[in-house]
């Protein structure tokens, strides 16, 4: 499984602690989870050394949260050009299970915005097989403008949760797809 964890601003803070969450269940079930990501906010505490055996973790930029990892070798860190990853997702070279991202609300017409984050998140959503999208009320998007930020209204393997309106979102109410999703777009 090969996961993306969205950048920056956009990082979906409440996301990745539930994946460190779960990282002790998957212990002995077959390979590592590939986690990979630029620069992320938060604690990052899937990148801790006691899930080394669960998570593989790819760096292209790196923070004050992956540092330690990086050191401790639990981490890989490749620097490369910004504008070379995306190619990397297209062309196949790191195929992704699964994009976790930041969004706004969804607008009057159903699109929804990635807000400052849209760096390489764009291209991960696209070639991803499944996006898990957190809605932050702080993401703004720019009403009546159709940008690259924006996301079409329920793209194609899309599950939403609710974040709590704070900057860094600490925790959600998962959904049921099918259930609640529709209440969200």
């Amino acid at each position: 499984m090969r996961v993306f964890v969205g950048s920056a601003a956009g990082t979906p803070v409440a996301l990745t602690k539930a994946l460190a969450e779960h990282g002790p269940s998957l212990r002995g079930k077959g390979d590592k989870v590939e986690v990979t990501h630029i620069h992320t906010e938060g604690g990052g505490e899937y990148m801790h050394p006691e899930l080394g055996d669960v998570f593989k973790i790819r760096n292209f930029f790196t923070g004050s949260n992956a540092r330690g990892a990086i050191a401790a070798g639990t981490a890989q860190y490749a620097p490369m050009f910004l504008s070379e990853i995306p190619l990397l997702f297209r062309r196949g070279y790191i195929p992704l299970d699964v994009a976790l991202i930041t969004v706004s609300p969804p607008d009057s017409h159903g699109y929804a915005s990635l807000g400052v984050s849209v760096d390489v998140v764009r291209s991960a959503i696209q070639c991803a097989k499944t996006t898990i999208a957190v809605i932050n009320p702080n993401v703004r998007a720019r009403p009546g403008a159709r940008c690259p930020g924006q996301i079409a209204r329920r793209p194609r393997g899309l599950v939403a949760a609710r974040a709590p309106p704070s900057p860094r979102p600490s925790a959600f109410s998962p959904l049921r797809p099918g259930a609640d999703a529709p209440d969200l777009w």
